[in-house]
């Protein structure tokens, strides 16, 4: 059905994704919120030159699959491409196929939760709200090409933040710390990773209660490895990204090989860290 569905077509794929989540909400000394959810749904694509048909549905089913093929079809219209090949299987495994919230009961999660607001409490008197979420999502893909080709990953990810309110002579301000990674959820259990971010989230609370306003006008700025790539990412990341450069809008059209930052600035944007969501 999907290959009769994008002949004359140059491209296009079937994707299908379900998707667990649970999330864990701690703050005012007690479990806020416990909030599980499942989802699935799938998208259909047709690629036609320049022109691209998409249709997305939340069920997944016959009724909903013909329905966006119908929908698709329009960006056809006649035209007649050049079936493009499916990609080589050259990717290296990043994380393991594992449910994350498998090792992690929800009793033991909630008791560590309760343990980081005592421990962060019992820092510094000046702490008046402590808010922690601890999150697991599991998400399974499949990419079926017309080719007959079949693709299929299983996605595990977790997180933890906890944020810190401090309040001192009238002023109030936040400090706050997370991490997390395609891992089993009990390795953010451990009390040496919470301890850390916790201490993190006080220590930024501290200086940001002591904190002056910076002076305006043009100055100097340092940034270190990590968050700060953001700002690379909006100041130049976009323009960067091959459909931009295909379709000749970006400024970077046609450069390849050519300098485009001052000399001895290197931005390498890597995904393939493991266990990472991509750095």
């Amino acid at each position: 059905q999907i290959d009769n569905a994008l002949r004359g077509s140059d491209d296009g794929d079937l994707f299908l994704e379900t998707r667990k989540s649970e999330i864990l909400s701690y703050s005012d000394q007690k479990l806020q919120t416990a909030q599980v959810s499942t989802s699935n749904g799938f998208g259909f694509r047709v690629v036609c030159g320049e022109l691209v048909g998409s249709a997305f549905s939340n069920r997944i089913d016959e009724v909903a699959l013909n329905a966006a093929i119908d929908a698709t079809s329009l960006v056809k219209d006649g035209y007649i491409g050049k079936r493009d090949v499916s990609p080589e299987r050259t990717n290296q495994i990043r994380y393991d196929a594992i449910d994350p919230l498998g090792q992690a009961e929800i009793k033991t999660r909630i008791e560590v939760l309760q343990q980081i607001d005592a421990y962060i409490r019992g820092q510094d008197r000046r702490v008046s709200q402590v808010n922690i979420n601890l999150t697991g999502i599991i998400s399974a893909i499949d990419i079926l090409r017309p080719d007959g080709e079949h693709y299929n990953d299983i996605r595990p990810l977790v997180q933890i933040s906890i944020q810190v309110v401090m309040h001192e002579k009238g002023r109030t301000e936040i400090g706050t710390s997370a991490s997390g990674g395609r891992f089993d959820l009990s390795q953010l259990l451990k009390a040496e990773v919470w301890q850390s971010h916790a201490d993190e989230a006080l220590r930024m609370a501290t200086v940001n209660l002591t904190s002056v306003p910076a002076p305006a006008g043009e100055t100097t700025v340092i940034l270190e490895a990590g968050w700060p790539g953001v700002m690379v990412h909006e100041a130049v990341g976009h323009g960067l990204e091959g459909d931009a450069i295909f379709k000749n809008q970006s400024v970077y059209a046609g450069m390849v090989g050519e300098q485009v930052a001052a000399k001895g600035v290197t931005i390498i944007d890597d995904g393939t860290f493991q266990a990472r969501r991509g750095s």
